[in-house]
This record gives structure tokens, C-alpha cells and sequence, in this order.
């Protein structure tokens, strides 16, 4: 990573002229570069990123270099809404909409800007090695991961959720979930939270990913899929899922998702809150919720919405 500055004229202007990427049940044009457009402004960035750089921080660069011209960034591929590779091979979803904007507002042109794919148990080490320069891809901020890595935001309040078919009407909140085999991925956060707070209550199943256990809900080989909201909102909005599962709206426990940086990199961090705070105030955040969550009926957590964003330590 080489460059930490407010994004050009030059470059905004560019921005406005490509329509933003198309997900499922959307049609936002809004001018901030999504994920879909980090690979289509290529012909039209390098000459505003040459040209139009302003504010440079040499020290701030310093604090957080590598030998690399680009920006890796760590997402999901495999969540619709959240983070996902489409058959043309541009990422779309909320974190990756996030993402663009932050690199976008760091100084790097979507041309720039490299998506490396993870998954929960690579991003940590990933961060470590190098192999990417931040993760967006719904990491919960933790006094234990604090030991390892850093972060900025958090960018969104989640809440742990499930969705059940459309028509269940036997699973309407946690007080119903006792009995009911529910479906989760193993070792994830929300199983933890499910056994902590259910114990032997419930039958849980597992599947390799949220999207698989929504399919054992619609095929009646689970009465719920267990995630965070936003995750769940995503896939309810996805065409193979709309219409034939619904949320339920328990949150029964949240998360702080930020975005995660390597150790001591409180240049780095700084940056990226103003870029949040920025998103934010100008619109976009809202914006990139609506997109993805469209006809769901999700709203994230009302006690922090948008998230109030913390100091870097």
C-alpha cells in the first residue's frame, strides 16, 4: 500500500460517469464507486490518479507500505449481498460496496484495487503474511482479535438473525427456537451464541456456508439458517431466495463489524475512519444498505444506526 489521500476531481469526475453496478432487486445509480465499477473505470482512472492527487501524507504512507502498486483487499465471494463474485467477474455486496468507497477516498482507482478472496479462517492470517492490506468481510471487532490484528470502524451495528420459509409462522422469535433444528456453519460466532444461550435445546445442522443453509430451510432440512442480519438480508434479496424465505428480525445478539487492518497501523486506521465518517455523511452508506437489503425488511440495529465510529487505538 503506497498512498493515503482524499480522492482527486479528476478522479470523482470519472466516478460520475459510470452507472453503478447491479445487484439483485436494485437499480441505485449512485455516483460513489461501487464494487461492480472497481473494474470498470480502468480506462478512465490512471490519467486522474497521475494528475489529480492532492494532500499526499508522506509519513502516513510510511506507517503502512508494501512493494505492491495496488490495494488488496480481503472479501467474501461466495454471500450474495455481502460479498460475491458475479459471472462477469466483478465482486458486488455491501462490504465490497464499503470497500471501493474506502479505497476510493484512500486514493487508489478501482483499477488499483485487487480482491483476494477469504473466509473467516484465512483473514487473520492473511492480514499477517500480507497477502492483503485490509479485510472487509463481516469481521467482528474482539478484545481477541485485538491481539492480533487492528481496526478501523466499525461500519455497521449487525445483529445475529435467522430466516425461516416465508410461510413458518412456528419460529416467530427467540422464545420459539427451542425444538427447532437450525442450521448453521460449524464453529461460527452464531452457533457459539445459539449453544451459550440454548444448550441442548436446539438440533443444530451444519452446511459449508449461510447461502447452503438457507437452501436445507427451503428444502425442510432445517426450520431456520442462523447468521448475522446483514448476511441473511443479502441472501433473502438474492433471486434464487426472494419470495421463499423472510427474516425474522430477533437479533438476539449483535456484533460490530470493522474493517480489519494489521497490527499498528494507526495511520492507516485513521484514514479509513474519515473515509467511513465521509460514506456516512454523504449519503453513500445508506445507499449501499438499501441496495443489497432491498425488499427484505431489514434495518440494522436502531440503537446505532448509522454506527458511530471509534478512535483508533
Amino acid at each position: 500500500m503506497k498512498r493515503i489521500f482524499r480522492t482527486s476531481a479528476a478522479l470523482l469526475a470519472a466516478a460520475l460517469l459510470v452507472p453503478a453496478g447491479l445487484t439483485a432487486c436494485s437499480s441505485d445509480t449512485s455516483a460513489e464507486p461501487s464494487g461492480a465499477e472497481a473494474s470498470t473505470l480502468a480506462a478512465t482512472d490512471d490519467e486522474a490518479s497521475v494528475e489529480g492527487t492532492e494532500g499526499t501524507d508522506e509519513d502516513a504512507a510510511d506507517d503502512a507500505t508494501s512493494s505492491s502498486d495496488h490495494l488488496r483487499i480481503g472479501i467474501f465471494m461466495n454471500r450474495p449481498g455481502v460479498g460475491w463474485m458475479n459471472e462477469d467477474g466483478t465482486p458486488s455486496g455491501f462490504d465490497v460496496d464499503v470497500a471501493a468507497y474506502v479505497a476510493w477516498k484512500l486514493g487508489y482507482p478501482p483499477s488499483e484495487v485487487e480482491w483476494i478472496e477469504t473466509n473467516p479462517s484465512d483473514r487473520v492470517p492473511f492480514l499477517q503474511d500480507g497477502t492483503v492490506d485490509l479485510v472487509v468481510a463481516t469481521v467482528a471487532i474482539s478484545e481477541k482479535l485485538r491481539e492480533d490484528i487492528d481496526f478501523a470502524g466499525p461500519y455497521l451495528i449487525a445483529a445475529e438473525d435467522m430466516v425461516v420459509q416465508a410461510d413458518n409462522v412456528s419460529i416467530t422469535g427467540v422464545a420459539t427456537f427451542p425444538g427447532h433444528k437450525i442450521c448453521a456453519q460449524l464453529n461460527s460466532n452464531v452457533e457459539k451464541r445459539l449453544i451459550e444461550m440454548f444448550g441442548n435445546q436446539l438440533d443444530i445442522v451444519h452446511r459449508d456456508s449461510v447461502s447452503d443453509c438457507t437452501e436445507a430451510v427451503i428444502a425442510g432440512e432445517a426450520d431456520a439458517a442462523a447468521s448475522n442480519d446483514l448476511t441473511l438480508a443479502g441472501i433473502a434479496a438474492a433471486d434464487e431466495f426472494f419470495g421463499k424465505v423472510r427474516l425474522l428480525g430477533s437479533k438476539f445478539q449483535t456484533e460490530r463489524l470493522g474493517i480489519a487492518i494489521p497490527k499498528g497501523q494507526t495511520e492507516m486506521c485513521e484514514a479509513i475512519n474519515g473515509a467511513l465518517n465521509e460514506m456516512i455523511a454523504d449519503g453513500s452508506w445508506q445507499r449501499f444498505v438499501d441496495r443489497h437489503t432491498a425488499g427484505t425488511g431489514y434495518k440494522p440495529k436502531e440503537y446505532e444506526y448509522p454506527p458511530v465510529i471509534d478512535s483508533c487505538q
